[in-house]
């Protein structure tokens, strides 16, 4: 018989966890493993924008809890409990915080024996976070971080126990995030038929954690410098948050007429195929998800050194693609050097996409949770 699995989340709005969600739950081995996923959120109102297609397409069960803010947090435990009572799973594995806390609750109630918590993030910001995971962690089996650095930080910061601690990297789908304008690059620019304007790009929430009002002051230091550049930023995120960022772009004089905010976007693959440079400027990570995609592109991409950056590009490619967050000089110079060197920016592209072939498949993820949970199973 298959082991039924519970896989919990927040919500199913796209975005990194959740996609790791997701293709965890598409790509288990079914002979061997039966996934039921849990959202703590209501269904998505533009569910075009969120997993659940992709959930229900396979023929996956999904359940909503209906949770709206703190005065549902009560009805939303008892309706995950009763719906864990009657799956009956051997394995719950959640992700994110809210996921993570609300679900080891109704798990353990529920009898649950094995309950696994992701850690997705080092938690700089939202320090109570690390307290209520410290003092609920007896109810947790073991924890999964996506990177080392996460890790670290967790038993460093969260002072949770390192033997209760795996890492287990995210995946990247190389089928569907493939090279396009990227890899040609050299060529056209040889040929003198350059693709104008070039683009820089910048995927992911306007968050302070990522760091967008640095690098929207950075630009003077480098986008003034290459005419045919152009910045874009893709992402939703809090109103407030957006209108500070445009109010730092529309002080930077004529430069603001070659950075855009386009919003969230459903054509991420497309959009970064059709990219010259990613960048990441963060202030704090765990292993974000848009480098392994940009990587998997072809593209040449420059990121603050935070958790999971430099343990996703490896030694070698590090160096060249990574600076500390806030060092503008570094930055602008690094920019500068890989988009006025295309054929040193296109063997970058080459080695990204070849180091995630070899690295951060999918299915290596998977095989991963795979193997964590059924080596705890048999423990038992």
């Amino acid at each position: 018989m298959p082991i039924p699995v519970a896989l919990c989340i927040t919500e199913l709005n796209r975005g990194g966890a959740e996609l790791a969600l997701c293709e965890i739950a598409v790509r288990l081995d079914q002979s061997r493993f039966t996934p039921v996923v849990y959202s703590l959120q209501p269904r998505p109102l533009n569910e075009a924008a969120s997993c659940v297609p992709m959930l229900e397409r396979e023929g996956i069960d999904v359940h909503f809890l209906d949770i709206r803010g703190g005065g549902s947090l009560l009805a939303g435990f008892w309706k995950l409990r009763r719906l864990l009572k009657r799956q009956k799973p051997l394995i719950f594995q959640s992700f994110l915080f809210h996921a993570n806390l609300l679900g080891r609750l109704a798990a353990y109630s529920a009898g649950v024996p094995h309950r696994f918590c992701g850690i997705r993030v080092a938690e700089k910001q939202a320090r109570w976070h690390l307290t209520l995971d410290r003092w609920t962690s007896s109810l947790v089996e073991h924890y999964v971080a996506v990177s080392q650095a996460v890790a670290d930080f967790s038993v460093k910061t969260g002072r949770l126990p390192e033997k209760k601690i795996s890492v287990i990297p995210n995946g990247v789908d190389t089928n569907l995030f493939l090279p396009g304008n990227a890899g040609i690059l050299p060529a056209t620019r040889q040929a003198g038929c350059l693709r104008s304007p070039l683009r820089s790009l910048f995927v992911g929430r306007l968050h302070p954690q990522k760091g967008i009002d640095w690098l929207l002051e950075t630009c003077p230091h480098w986008l003034a410098q290459l005419p045919d550049w152009e910045l874009w930023l893709v992402g939703g995120g809090n109103e407030e948050h957006l209108r500070q960022y445009e109010a730092i772009r529309n002080s930077l004089g004529d430069l603001q007429e070659r950075i855009h905010f386009s919003g969230w976007r459903e054509d991420i693959p497309a959009l970064l195929a059709d990219t010259d440079l990613l960048l990441l400027p963060s202030r704090w990570e765990g292993m974000p998800n848009v480098v392994l995609q940009g990587m998997s592109c072809g593209l040449p991409v420059l990121a603050t050194n935070v958790e999971g950056v430099t343990e996703i590009f490896g030694e070698d490619l590090a160096d060249p693609q990574t600076v500390p967050f806030g060092e503008t000089r570094q930055w602008s110079e690094k920019i500068l050097n890989i988009a006025n060197h295309p054929e040193f920016a296109a063997e970058l592209g080459r080695k990204n996409r070849l180091r995630v072939q070899e690295e951060f498949s999918l299915e290596n993820m998977v095989r991963r949770y795979e193997q964590l949970w059924q080596t705890k199973v048999d423990q038992n």
